[in-house]
């Protein structure tokens, strides 16, 4: 098995103030005064290692930029097994806050520790 990865993405939400939540199977979900509907794309890591090591993950957003802001959530537990084939999934969904967004598209970081026990 190969290392891969997906990108988050949340597509084409309104500019409205609020929280466009994003569950464990990519459905879109509008919270205090945000509309967002439909589905978006989950953040998905092959994290690979030694088959049977435990493994702890951590997720940490990205402050505000320019009135977006994003909080990560894992899908599961942040306490993983890695399989027999030297690998397991990690899936990242979470909750973008937007408050007075300037229009247009908006990039933002956020950063996972894969703590190897």
């Amino acid at each position: 098995m190969q290392p891969f990865s997906q990108d988050l993405d949340y597509g084409i939400i309104a500019n409205e103030n609020g929280i466009c939540r994003m569950n464990d199977r990519g459905s879109l979900i509008g919270l205090s005064g945000q509309s967002c509907l439909g589905s978006g794309t989950r953040g998905i890591f092959n994290i690979m290692g030694e088959p049977g090591r435990v493994i702890f993950i951590t997720a940490n957003g990205s402050g505000n930029n320019n009135g977006v802001g994003f909080t990560p959530k894992i899908s599961g537990s942040a306490n993983k097994v890695i399989a027999a084939n030297g690998s397991t999934l990690l899936v990242v969904a979470g909750d973008l806050q937007i408050n007075n967004a300037s229009g247009g598209k908006h990039s933002l970081d956020y950063v996972i520790c894969v703590h190897y026990e």
